[in-house]
C-alpha cells in the first residue's frame, strides 16, 4: 500500500507543490499506511517532515500540504495516530432541522 500510496500520489501529486489530501475511511488504512503518516504527520518546528521511501528522501513542507482524514469509526484509529491529528467531530442534523434547512432553501 505505501508503494502505491508513493507512486500514485506523493510522486506525481505532492513533490514541492500545494495540495489537500482527503483520505476517507482513515480507520481503514493498512498498519503500513498508519506506519508511515506517523512519520510523515511527525512534523518538526519549521512545519517539515522527510520520509524514506526506496532510498530517496521526500520532504513534506506542511506549510503547503494539508491531510484530511475522515471515518465513522474513530475508535478504531489508533492512539498514536490521533495524537498527530487535529479531530474535529461533526454530529448528525435532527429531522427539524433537515426540514428547516430544506424550507429556508426552498424559500
Amino acid at each position: 500500500m505505501v508503494n502505491e500510496f508513493f507512486d500514485e500520489i506523493v510522486i506525481p501529486h505532492l513533490v514541492d507543490k500545494y495540495a489537500t489530501i482527503a483520505i476517507d475511511e482513515a480507520s481503514a488504512l493498512s498498519d503500513d499506511l498508519q506506519i508511515m503518516f506517523l512519520s510523515i504527520l511527525n512534523i518538526t518546528n519549521n512545519n517539515i517532515t522527510q520520509f524514506n521511501y526506496q532510498g530517496n528522501d521526500y520532504i513534506f513542507d506542511m506549510k503547503k500540504l494539508t491531510f484530511l482524514f475522515s471515518t465513522t469509526n474513530k475508535e478504531a484509529i489508533s492512539a498514536p495516530f490521533l495524537d498527530r491529528v487535529n479531530a474535529v467531530e461533526f454530529t448528525f442534523y435532527k429531522n427539524t432541522e433537515l426540514a428547516q434547512m430544506l424550507s429556508n432553501s426552498l424559500n
